[in-house]
């Protein structure tokens, strides 16, 4: 997208991001920044952030889960009889958005959050009783 739009992108992962994604990002025009963990990754967007880069936080931005209820809006509009829909949930900005546009057009379906093995943010935020860094 950076390339289509003719701006400078750069994006943070950590060095376990799976490779498509860098390819993806790279192939989009980014530059890409591999660290050695998130901790890593969010302390480095921030310096960026503070030396003048905009910062589009991947979960935690309005903007950012809006354009995740896409998703959401898709099921809503071309799956048919729908009841129970399985996010993966990282930071919840997929499931955020998903959920409100499922509520919005679909309020009888359940939408259940789903953490893979390594990543556990929400069930971490969930036993503190909220966000965790």
């Amino acid at each position: 997208m950076a390339a289509a739009l003719e701006v400078k992108a750069t994006v943070v992962m950590p060095q376990a991001a799976p490779a498509r994604s860098v390819e993806i990002a790279e192939g989009a025009g980014a530059s890409v920044l591999l660290t050695d963990g998130m901790a890593e990754a969010f302390a480095t967007a921030a310096r960026l952030r503070d030396e003048g880069l905009t910062l589009v936080h991947p979960f935690d931005d309005p903007v950012v889960v809006a354009g995740q209820g896409t998703v959401g809006l898709e099921l809503a509009r071309d799956a048919g009889e729908l009841t129970d829909v399985l996010v993966s949930v990282g930071g919840g900005g997929l499931i955020a958005g998903i959920a409100a546009a499922l509520r919005a057009l679909r309020p009888g379906v359940r939408v259940w959050g789903v953490e893979t093995e390594g990543a556990e943010a929400m069930s971490r935020a969930l036993a503190a009783g909220g966000p965790v860094p």
